[in-house]
């Protein structure tokens, strides 16, 4: 159950109050630090986890595992000095998916044990049912230049998309029995994929794959890790590939794409993470991804963590980022990181607040 706590409320300042008290609150705001939390988006239902979370045009969507979308409206999130908590959605529907989210321009897309469904969000506020694409057990979903990769219990899934968002199997490479894909990401022509198996923690590890025909990805290496270094997430950041996950996070020279060289590496928890530019956000941390290293730059209190087995989805959108815990949706401001922390103009956040 989750832990009691106390309700934080949010004070916005529009240019006709910035006075007295107002005035002290803009003070302050003007001093906050590099990825701050600053809001919180709570499903409705205490008892079910989180999944995964998409924003798009100031709207949120959680995924919680029973298989609830919830959409909050956070326009006013330019606005929030503070601490918000949104826990009111504007509107819910019960869906099919229960894994994650991967937004894809004006589609959503929600993966689960049975398949793809596909939404319509030209309208941001109102999310419409597309359609629903059978496939077994996903547990992650990439977007790649037009394609879809399914990682899925036994396989890896290319899907491609057309004219249409409905994604169309083009591809795929089988694992093994037991081996489930857990996350993936695309290089040049190679693809990465973390691989699980709960059996033999000798299948657990990196696997590489030939990617210069979509529909036919191939064998090219695997690099094995230890039981519990099964990368949740993969992402190419200034061109070095980002793993996460329970181990902490690495990092992976890819001068040779079809060997990637362990570089640099942290032992910070990774299972929520998100990729904002070179910055790689996980559950308490921000790392700089140059020059081939890890470089720490700021930190935050997470407070929660996320409980559940399996990879979760967060986002990054417009100058905050939405990381997905077990307990909430966290919400961190970037925007006086990208334009005070490293250039040092510590003004940044008087000018966005009218």
């Amino acid at each position: 159950m989750r832990a009691p706590r106390a309700r934080m409320i949010s004070i916005v300042i529009a240019a006709t109050c910035a006075t007295g008290a107002a005035a002290s609150l803009w003070g302050t705001m003007q001093h906050r630090v590099a990825y701050e939390p600053i809001a919180e988006a709570i499903e409705p239902d205490v008892a079910s986890d989180t999944r995964s979370v998409a924003v798009k045009d100031g709207y949120l969507y959680l995924l919680e595992r029973t298989g609830d979308l919830h959409v909050y409206d956070v326009t006013g999130l330019p606005q929030v000095i503070g601490f918000a908590t949104y826990d009111t959605p504007l509107s819910s529907l019960s869906v099919a998916s229960n894994r994650g989210l991967l937004r894809r321009g004006s589609t959503l897309y929600g993966f689960t044990y049975t398949g793809i469904e596909v939404f319509d969000i030209s309208t941001a506020s109102t999310p419409q049912y597309v359609d629903f694409v059978g496939a077994a057990h996903i547990y992650n979903l990439i977007e790649h230049e037009g394609l879809l990769i399914s990682c899925a219990a036994s396989e890896v899934v290319v899907y491609g998309i057309g004219a249409s968002p409905i994604p169309v199997e083009i591809g795929s490479h089988p694992l093994g029995s037991g081996n489930w894909a857990w996350s993936a990401a695309v290089f040049g022509s190679v693809l990465y994929v973390g691989q699980l198996n709960l059996s033999d923690p000798l299948q657990n590890g990196l696997l590489i794959l030939d990617f210069q025909d979509p529909t036919n990805p191939f064998h090219i290496d695997f690099i094995q890790m230890d039981e519990i270094e099964v990368p949740y997430h993969l992402a190419i950041v200034d061109g070095d590939l980002i793993a996460t996950g329970d181990f902490g996070i690495r990092l992976y020279d890819l001068t040779n794409p079809g060997a990637p060289a362990l570089a640099d590496e942290e032992t910070t928890q990774g299972r929520v993470r998100a990729v904002d530019g070179p910055y790689v956000i996980t559950n308490g941390h921000v790392f700089l991804v140059q020059g081939g290293a890890l470089q720490p730059v700021a930190g935050f209190d997470p407070v929660y963590m996320q409980n559940d087995g399996y990879p979760f989805g967060s986002a990054v959108d417009s100058g905050f980022v939405f990381l997905a815990q077990s307990e909430r949706i966290l919400i961190l401001d970037t925007r006086l990181f990208a334009d005070g922390f490293e250039t040092g103009d510590m003004t940044r956040w008087s000018a966005a607040v009218p």
